[in-house]
């Protein structure tokens, strides 16, 4: 990859080329007047035919040579832009890539790809070929100079008014123009936005929010392109101005010498010819001053792009040397004021299963993120046998760590360019990955197979079969470690299992796991578990209890609202009768049960402005009824989803200390009185249980 001194150098070059094909085609433009004034000194007057056919012949010949110059500038021009674009395209396009893994803001790369189609198209505009000509005015002023030294000064005069008008417009015009481009950013970027859900915009009632946003975005956005437009159109009347000042007076002065006779008409046509030349490139350079701001800024843009270190250019490291070192790395995200990350080390020796856990927001995906080298620590370091993580995903060949988000990542291409990260690996080999996770009958069974178009983002896939897919890339091309976020998202428990049941053969052929999971199945896969907590990361061993001592009250409500006290360990490993009723096994369970007498109660969850009554439960009976409404009466469930009865060593309280909740004295009425007592329609307060932190919160409706 060329560095900036090298493109720059190219780059130059080809300018001053170019400049130098501008110089013959101002020295073909000078001969012209000078061919002008013999003919009607000399020629004309003595009616010399031959001599005028010779002129003639002469200035059709240049004329040719002019165009054919012309041709040959604006050539080396296109070919240099082309060249540049494909350089230096190839370079924001890695480098976009690279910062993306450093948090920075997606929208950086769209700006970069925008400054390079800038300068490109600058190089072979207009405005390119004005700022060439520009360079030979001096000639031509000299020129006239020699000719006519009063009328050569006045035009002197004219020009040099002209250029520093430029230079203070140009001045004046840049915050102009900076304001008007971020008026014109916002707009964008408020805009796909707002469009990018597509039809679930006007369903979720966005519509008319959204439009007063954009109409209100927008006419900032007008009202900055007309102050700049303003100041574009001032400055080019001004220019144009001058132009036909100097033309008019040159003619009108000219004029008048030659009825003094102190100047000959054939001069006067020459002295006009040359006003023309030497003023015309600044009135152009004038005219193509926004372009030349946009291409000014667009430099700026590409070289802080080239001056970038390429540190995606790492080799991969070599067999052997699989260890992940994280060494007190910590992460803060643009926006946020809490880091995500405190000083997590992290040693994952080759084979090693890691699991790691912990409430939402704990800082799990962040974690993965840098373990897969998709996110750069904001401090510490992380490293991959001694080489930064984020600079492995740019070396030759399949990666060392395979790696599937939360949020599934697809390119618009096939269901195979995806799996094979667009390289030209095997179909085969994509069959294989698809076969580990258990995926190839989904794909074989799609019209096109492994060739079915994926869409922009994945979009025409349903989220199941991105998922999929992007789990088959992360088995894919044999990882010495597979880094998963989630994994278990979207699965049922079946499926669940015959995932750990492939991530089982992977370790056991010495493939090192890392995963972000609360499942049951895929902590048993464990050697270790990280547990999470406020960004700060602890070690246990498989077993042992995640979260010791984190007891929380939540709201057990019965008949006659009685409370019911249980710990963190009922939530998620679909234990019933502890407070909450199977919340991991049944999925959505709002009831409590008590062990032994199956006596049933209720929980209020308080939702926007709504409070459900949770279901009933009897362990004798097997009885089960789903949540209902305040004031509705529960209808019964599926008996396959009943919650299993309580554990003999699950922590309670008596069951004769509790009120009697049978099926019986279930009252339907005093649920609804419960929802109203701890919902407050005046205050718009309600307690709600908080199924992460596992306590009653007092939360706005």
């Amino acid at each position: 990859m060329q560095t900036l001194k090298q493109i720059s150098r190219q780059v130059r070059a080809a300018i001053i080329t170019a400049c130098v094909f501008s110089g013959c085609i101002a020295s073909l433009l000078l001969v012209l007047p000078l061919i002008a004034l013999t003919l009607f000194n000399d020629m004309l007057p003595t009616a010399n035919f031959e001599g005028v056919l010779m002129l003639g012949v002469m200035a059709l010949g240049g004329l040719i040579t002019l165009a054919v110059l012309e041709l040959v500038r604006a050539r080396i021009m296109l070919r240099t832009a082309v060249w540049f674009d494909h350089v230096v395209g190839h370079v924001v396009f890695r480098t976009a890539q690279y910062e993306l893994t450093a948090a920075r803001h997606p929208q950086a790369a769209l700006m970069d790809a925008d400054a390079l189609r800038t300068a490109r198209t600058f190089m072979t505009s207009p405005a390119m070929t004005a700022l060439f000509d520009a360079v030979w005015v001096p000639l031509f002023l000299l020129a006239m100079v020699a000719l006519y030294l009063p009328i050569g000064l006045f035009a002197g005069a004219l020009a040099v008014i002209m250029v520093v008008a430029i230079a203070w417009q140009r001045r004046g015009l840049r915050k102009a123009q900076q304001q008007a481009r971020e008026a014109a950013a916002r707009v964008d970027l408020f805009a796909a936005s707002a469009t990018a859900p597509g039809p679930a915009v006007p369903a979720l009632k966005l519509a008319a929010g959204t439009a007063a946003r954009w109409e209100k975005l927008n006419r900032a956005h007008v009202s900055a392109g007309y102050t700049y437009g303003s100041r574009v159109n001032a400055q080019a009347t001004f220019a144009a101005a001058l132009w036909f000042l100097g033309e008019g007076a040159v003619l009108v002065v000219g004029g008048l010498l030659c009825v003094q006779g102190a100047l000959s008409p054939a001069l006067l046509v020459a002295l006009l010819l040359l006003t023309n030349r030497a003023l015309g490139p600044l009135r152009r350079l004038a005219l193509a001053l926004p372009q030349i701001q946009a291409a000014t800024h667009a430099k700026r843009v590409l070289r802080g792009v080239l001056v970038t270190p390429a540190r995606h250019t790492a080799a991969l490291t070599p067999a052997g040397s699989d260890r992940l070192v994280l060494n007190e790395v910590g992460v803060t995200h643009p926006g946020r004021a809490a880091p995500s990350l405190r000083g997590v080390s992290l040693d994952v020796a080759p084979g090693e299963v890691i699991v790691i856990t912990g409430p939402s927001g704990a800082g799990k995906s962040s974690l993965t993120q840098i373990m897969a080298g998709a996110l750069a620590p904001t401090y510490g370091t992380a490293s991959w046998g001694g080489q930064p993580l984020a600079s492995l995903a740019y070396g030759e060949g399949p990666p060392p760590i395979g790696y599937a988000p939360d949020e599934p990542v697809l390119i618009d291409g096939t269901i195979y360019d995806n799996i094979v990260r667009f390289s030209d690996m095997s179909l085969l080999s994509a069959a294989r990955a698809a076969m580990q996770v258990g995926a190839h009958e989904f794909i074989t069974a799609l019209p096109r197979g492994y060739e079915t178009p994926v869409g922009p983002n994945g979009v025409w896939l349903s989220l199941r079969e991105r998922r999929a897919v992007s789990l088959c890339r992360a088995f894919h091309g044999n990882p010495r470690l597979i880094v998963l976020d989630s994994p278990d998202l979207g699965l049922s428990n079946d499926e669940v299992e015959r995932l750990a049941d492939a991530l089982s053969t992977l370790a056991a052929e010495g493939t090192g796991l890392a995963i972000a999971s609360r499942h049951p199945a895929l902590h048993a896969l464990a050697d270790r578990i990280v547990v999470l907590d406020e960004g700060r990361a602890r070690t246990i061993e498989p077993g042992a209890d995640e979260a010791p001592g984190e007891a929380a009250v939540v709201a057990a409500v019965g008949a006659d609202g009685a409370m019911g006290a249980t710990g963190m360990g009922a939530i998620g490993s679909g234990a019933t009768g502890t407070g909450i009723a199977g919340m991991g096994a049944t999925g959505m369970t709002a009831g409590a049960a008590a062990a032994g007498a199956g006596a049933g109660g209720s929980l209020i969850d308080a939702l926007g402005d709504h409070a459900w009554a949770g279901g009933q439960a009897v362990a004798g009976a097997g009885a089960y009824e789903t949540p209902a409404p305040p004031g509705g009466t529960p209808e019964p469930a599926d008996p396959a989803l009943s919650p299993a009865p309580a554990p003999a060593h699950a922590e309670t309280q008596d069951a004769s200390a509790l009120p009697d909740a049978s099926v019986a004295s279930f009252d339907p009425d005093a649920v609804e009185q419960e929802a109203d007592r701890l919902w407050d329609a005046e205050t718009g307060r309600a307690v709600r249980f908080d199924d992460q932190m596992g306590s009653v919160k007092e939360q706005t409706g």
